[in-house]
């Protein structure tokens, strides 16, 4: 089999670049061992404007506030643009309707610059791509990131006054990271904690973090998996270019992935265009997308030591963080957030 861009992964990272390449006429070919949408680890939380683009019919519920919660201190902030929960299925099939490419249902085993390896035999291609996650799949022994933010949530019924939100909880006595209820709409919400629990099974820290909000357990819809939050990994390496957790894109701090790994993907389509087109050459996509991630860098590596503070320090400490980044510096804090790898 053969096509111009294999991608391994069809979750948002591949979908992205899919979706992204296109306008350049090329053919891609998604490779995953999943369905396309059959198996969400996401609380899929992303810029409205975003879904409005990619799946609109996907959207829902959405709002234009955020909650921080500690012990001992809440602030609500309202957000310049509004933020939206998606249905992660009908959000993948459609972004995969519109990219125009085509999927394998295989098991990614291995690849080279021009090849994939895979239960179903070998795919050729003039460009691969790494979208698998963290686990980084095709790279040859690259460390796991430093920090891994493992994470459980059930999407359960909420109280109103979560409902009009998105709603975080720090509270070191109770996580050692953080909580949140994203509403879904029709007074449902994803309920979900994560953080560096170490030895501890993040289940025993989920239900206490259930019990301080008061919501009881169910068990019917339990997602979760890891979250890579150490700041970018590198996004091409042995021809191989690597988009989403693969290169650890995902914000530090807020755990965002999902605006960041589309920014990244066009980013990395726009340069595998350019050098199939000739424009350019192999090498120099390559560093054009390197450099679009060298120059988000800075951004990750503050909010990689925002986080590494959160959770190192004691909880007063985040305390005066929160009063300060929603206090006095909120619209300086809020727009420079935002800004960080948007698509």
């Amino acid at each position: 089999m053969r096509t111009d861009v294999a991608i391994a992964g069809a979750g948002f990272a591949g979908l992205g670049l899919a979706y992204y390449l296109k306008e350049s006429g090329m053919n891609s070919l998604l490779v995953d061992k999943r369905a396309i949408g059959s198996h969400r680890s996401s609380a899929c939380g992303m810029p409205e404007y975003l879904a409005g683009q990619l799946a609109p019919s996907s959207i829902l519920h959405s709002v234009d506030t955020v909650c921080i919660e500690t012990n001992r201190l809440r602030r609500s902030v309202r957000l310049p643009e509004r933020y939206c929960t998606v249905d992660y299925s009908g959000f993948c099939r459609s972004v995969f309707r519109n990219s125009g490419a085509r999927f394998l249902k295989a098991e990614v085993r291995g690849g080279t610059s021009n090849s994939l390896d895979t239960s179903l035999g070998r795919i050729d291609a003039d460009f691969v791509a790494d979208c698998t996650g963290w686990a980084r799949v095709l790279s040859k022994g690259s460390p796991r990131p430093r920090r891994i933010i493992t994470a459980m949530e059930i999407t359960v019924p909420i109280r109103k006054e979560h409902e009009g939100r998105l709603n975080f909880f720090v509270d070191k006595g109770t996580v050692p990271g953080y909580g949140w209820i994203f509403p879904v709409g029709k007074g449902m919400g994803r309920v979900g904690a994560g953080g560096g629990c170490g030895s501890v099974p993040v289940s025993k820290y989920f239900m206490k973090f259930l019990e301080r909000v008061g919501i009881p357990f169910e068990p019917s819809e339990i997602t979760g998996g890891g979250i890579p939050c150490s700041g970018l990994r590198p996004a091409y390496e042995n021809g191989i270019f690597f988009v989403g957790d693969s290169a650890s894109q995902v914000l530090p701090l807020s755990a965002e992935g999902i605006k960041p790994t589309f920014y990244f993907a066009k980013e990395c389509a726009f340069a595998i265009a350019a050098a199939h087109s000739g424009a350019i050459g192999r090498a120099q996509a390559a560093q054009a997308y390197s450099r679009k991630t060298s120059e988000a860098s800075a951004a990750f590596t503050l909010l990689h030591a925002a986080q590494e503070g959160m959770l190192a320090f004691p909880q007063p400490f985040f305390d005066a963080g929160l009063w300060l980044a929603f206090g006095p510096l909120k619209n300086r804090f809020l727009e420079y957030y935002l800004s960080i790898a948007r698509p």
